[in-house]
């Protein structure tokens, strides 16, 4: 059972990702996804964060999904946080950055430009920081998230312009 968590940002993503009594969760598309953002923002409140997480479904060639870590929101909001903080942020939440590491590729389709355009700290109280970096993810995915991942799927699947009518991008979203 999905739990509905106190708010009024988690009761918006709540109604709007969860279904059948809270035993299943709903992934928007990215126009539902867009009509929720701009719920939240109505609200004119933040909550402690929110977590989006981009997929691609397909039917093709008998059904897949891939889950991206290069169109990924996180927002937090803390009571206490110093500027120095707040700038440092996005960067910090590189985890692909030791040469070694399996994850290492990410760094062909994620720049530091991209990290501070969709993983924001802010203070609890900043409502206008929560907006401008709910604001700015959109525009990300608009002109380089969803391209980017686009730039993925080609090098790693090469769907056919036949193939990609029979997918779809989707969200997963959390929020506390």
């Amino acid at each position: 059972m999905i739990e509905q968590k106190k708010g009024q940002i988690n009761k918006i993503i709540y109604q709007q990702t969860v279904y059948y009594g809270g035993e299943h969760r709903l992934y928007p598309s990215i126009l539902q996804l867009f009509h929720l953002l701009d719920e939240i923002l109505k609200l004119n409140c933040t909550t402690d964060s929110i977590h989006i997480i981009p997929f691609y479904r397909s039917v093709a060639r008998g059904g897949f999904q891939e889950e991206f870590d290069i169109g990924c929101f996180y927002i937090e909001c803390r009571e206490e946080v110093t500027q120095e903080e707040i700038d440092n942020f996005p960067l910090e939440q590189r985890y692909w950055t030791n040469p070694d590491d399996e994850y290492r590729i990410l760094s062909d389709y994620i720049s530091d430009d991209d990290m501070k355009r969709s993983q924001f700290l802010c203070r609890k109280n900043d409502v206008e920081s929560f907006q401008a970096g709910i604001l700015t993810y959109k525009q990300f995915l608009l002109e380089r998230g969803i391209p980017q991942m686009m730039k993925w799927l080609d090098r790693f699947y090469q769907l056919t312009a036949e193939e990609l009518p029979y997918g779809y991008f989707c969200f997963e979203i959390w929020s506390d």
